[in-house]
């Protein structure tokens, strides 16, 4: 295609919204009504939506090796896993009491029936781990994944242990029950636990090893049904516990025959050690940080953790305060925030740059002023478009005054400011099409300016006012 092929496609497009302007303004309506709608309803997030659907098991199995770990616990959940619609790939890992298996799905995968499924697999093989296996847990992300977020929960009432029985029982299970939060780790936190410092020279001396200790200690979770009991109006269940929940009670245990675990070791109920810490604002507390599911949106979990704070801050005991002390949506924020005003500052600069050139307001915001000459009067020859069956004369008659007694051109319509020409408005310097009397081929272009004024022709009957040989000078 030549570029004066194309020169003349883009004059028919814009000469179509020239002569339409309803059209012009409502095809420009439609689009920012179309970009309004995309603003509003696009996700915002830092980096495109490539997240694949990934799911982790984690498994605790407390003691064992990575040897032991792997043979008992990670082959077993992956041939349980692997049958499960829609996984393309499986990675695991398996360290010092601990396993972790990382599902991948294909794209498009609901993640929530995947879970469900996953579920579904590993739960048919609690009864297939070894004794002391806790049952797997499934996270919605990848194990290796950072948080996005991190908070501080500090207090100048609370101890330790006690702000880490809170963090449990109350803060976690709130910030996990945010929309988009696959899971929480928490750091520096030191719980209450039974200590048992073993003399290894009494137990020697006894003839009993660290494995009696062990089995005397199997017993203490006691709990199992004892029968009924029927009466004329009631019947009660009876229960046989044995709760041990004192270091006195722990030391009474009997380990074998008579020797009781007190004889051996001595019973602490205290804060275990602590393999974290954090201080905030120079205060000692616990870190929580914020896991991103999989397919989730890094600001609305933001926006929905700010709320869940809020929230929690007046429930909270006094002296206890919890604050967000780094946030990955910011940055997204304060992004989006530069490309709103970048795009405000282009339209204000166009809009400037417009104006300087037009000078007026009007045609700026609105639509461009006629071309000169009027309507079929431009340089050259430029006939104007067939008339309409039934055309009439405009009734745009008598000029007003000031016109200089000369007719409007086109169809009646009053000339522009800057059609005033050699022989008058209306009348092209190149012998163009207009409804200027016939004086104006006849006189000279002084004499067509004086000329009276009188009833135009028909706005379909134009008068050529000179020929094309002989322009007016």
């Amino acid at each position: 295609m030549s570029i004066q092929t194309q020169n003349a496609q883009g004059a028919r497009l814009a000469g179509l919204f020239v002569r339409r302007p309803v059209l012009a303004v409502v095809i420009n309506a439609l689009i920012v009504v179309g970009g309004l709608a995309a603003f509003l309803g696009v996700e915002v997030r830092e980096l495109p939506q490539v997240d694949q659907p990934v799911l982790s098991i984690n498994t605790t199995f407390n003691g064992a090796s990575a040897d032991t770990v792997d043979r008992e616990i990670t082959a077993t959940i992956e041939g349980a896993v692997a049958r499960v619609q829609g996984v393309t790939g499986i990675s695991s890992s398996s360290s010092y009491g601990r396993s972790r298996v990382t599902l991948t799905f294909a794209d498009g995968t609901n993640l929530d029936n995947a879970t469900s499924d996953v579920r579904d697999a590993t739960s048919r093989l609690i009864n297939r781990f070894p004794d002391g296996v806790d049952a797997p847990t499934i996270v919605k992300a990848d194990s290796d994944a950072t948080a996005i977020m991190q908070l501080s929960v500090t207090s100048d009432t609370l101890s330790r242990d006690d702000l880490t029985n809170l963090v449990d029982n109350q803060i976690s299970e709130a910030l996990a029950a945010v929309p988009g939060v696959a899971d929480l780790q928490i750091y520096g936190e030191q719980a209450k636990v039974f200590t048992i410092d073993v003399d290894q020279s009494k137990l020697a001396s006894l003839g009993l090893t660290v494995a009696d200790i062990t089995k005397g200690l199997s017993t203490i979770a006691f709990d199992t049904a004892a029968g009924t009991i029927n009466g004329a109006n009631q019947n009660i269940s009876v229960r046989a516990l044995a709760d041990v929940t004192t270091p006195a009670s722990f030391e009474n245990i009997i380990i074998n025959g008579k020797t009781r675990l007190g004889d051996v070791a001595s019973v602490v109920f205290g804060p275990a050690n602590s393999s974290s810490g954090l201080h905030s604002d120079g205060k000692s507390g616990i870190g929580i940080g914020i896991i991103r599911a999989a397919q989730s949106n890094t600001v609305q979990i933001s926006e929905g953790v700010y709320k869940a704070v809020e929230q929690l801050q007046q429930t909270l005991p006094k002296g206890v305060s919890i604050k967000v002390s780094s946030d990955d949506s910011i940055f997204i924020s304060g992004a989006l925030h530069e490309v709103e005003r970048s795009l405000g500052l282009a339209v204000v600069i166009v809009i400037g740059v417009i104006f300087l050139f037009l000078i007026d307001w009007r045609a700026t915001l609105v639509r461009p002023p006629p071309p000169p000459g009027g309507r079929g009067c431009g340089r050259g020859w430029s006939p104007p478009s067939p008339p309409p069956p039934g055309a009439r004369p405009s009734p745009r008659w008598p000029p007003p005054p000031g016109a200089g007694g000369a007719p409007r051109p086109g169809c009646g319509r009053p000339p522009p400011r800057s059609t005033r020409g050699p022989c008058g408005p209306g009348c092209g310097r190149a012998g163009g099409w207009s409804t200027i009397p016939s004086s104006c081929s006849k006189t000279s272009c002084d004499d067509a300016a004086s000329a009276p004024a009188r009833a135009p022709p028909p706005c379909w009957a134009p008068r050529r006012c000179s020929s094309p040989s002989s322009p007016p000078a």
